[in-house]
């Protein structure tokens, strides 16, 4: 009796975890499509939202733990890569927020300042 008993408790284990499976899958599925269904919505609208005002919010770091950040060449560097964003300021309709981790440098500054005249 307890092999019994044994088995049908797995089985119903196997079962749940089945269903779960099941579940989560159906529920990253839906998720997708609700996705899909917005990124189709918002092109249709680009050009809408295009004319009128806007903003930009980058926000650049790279998610990793420390020991990841320290083992990294140019870490700095790296996450500042999206710099050249800015230029799009050119966009009258545009305003951007630009988050960095560090101070830049005050002739970094300078630079992309008279790149932007």
């Amino acid at each position: 009796m307890k092999k019994a008993t044994y088995i049908q408790r797995r089985y119903r284990l196997f079962q749940i975890k089945n269903n779960s499976r099941k579940k989560i899958k159906a529920l990253k599925d839906d998720r997708k499509f609700e996705w899909l269904v917005m990124q189709k919505q918002f092109k249709k609208m680009w050009p809408s939202f295009k004319k009128q005002k806007r903003f930009e919010i980058h926000i650049n770091s790279y998610g990793l733990d420390e020991m990841q950040r320290l083992s990294i060449e140019k870490l700095k560097q790296k996450q500042n890569a999206q710099l050249t964003r800015l230029f799009r300021i050119k966009d009258p309709n545009l305003e951007i927020i630009y988050i960095i981790p560090f101070p830049i440098t005050e002739e970094i500054y300078e630079y992309y300042m008279q790149m932007m005249e």
